[in-house]
């Protein structure tokens, strides 16, 4: 078997028992989520050691990894506290279609708020937000 898609298999195997672990034990989001992070961390750390990058584990990795993994972090325990108030699946299309309605929204409001703008500038009122600040 192609290890690139024993390693997707793997992946995905993984990341799926978050929520079954999430939901059939009993402890808190912070937990699931820490233990998440760090197995994961010490993961990659077998692999940099193993393909010969061991200075990559011992270097800072600078602020902005370090903001990043923290909103990984809060991402985490957002989707394991969601486990607890609706069901599995529902948290589960949630966590992977935001972002493409996210984007399509985005996409799709600016497509017509210029197409708007360019036909009538007062016609674009009527596109504001909850502040009245024109989008």
């Amino acid at each position: 078997m192609n290890p690139h898609i024993l390693a997707a298999v793997l992946s995905a195997l993984f990341m799926g028992t978050i929520g079954a672990v999430a939901v059939y034990t009993d402890v808190s989001a912070e937990t699931v989520t820490f233990y998440r992070l760090f197995i994961g961390a010490i993961l990659m750390g077998f692999f940099l050691l193993l393909t010969g990058q061991k200075d990559k584990i011992f270097t800072w990795p600078g602020i902005k990894v370090l903001v990043t993994g923290a909103f990984l972090a809060c991402f985490v325990v957002f989707y394991v506290m969601a486990l607890n108030y609706t069901s599995m699946a529902n948290a589960v299309m949630l966590l992977y279609l935001a972002y493409s309605v996210h984007g399509c929204t985005l996409f799709y409001g600016r497509a017509v708020i210029r197409t708007q703008r360019s036909f009538d500038r007062r016609g674009a009122v009527w596109l504001c937000d909850d502040d009245g600040v024109q989008l």
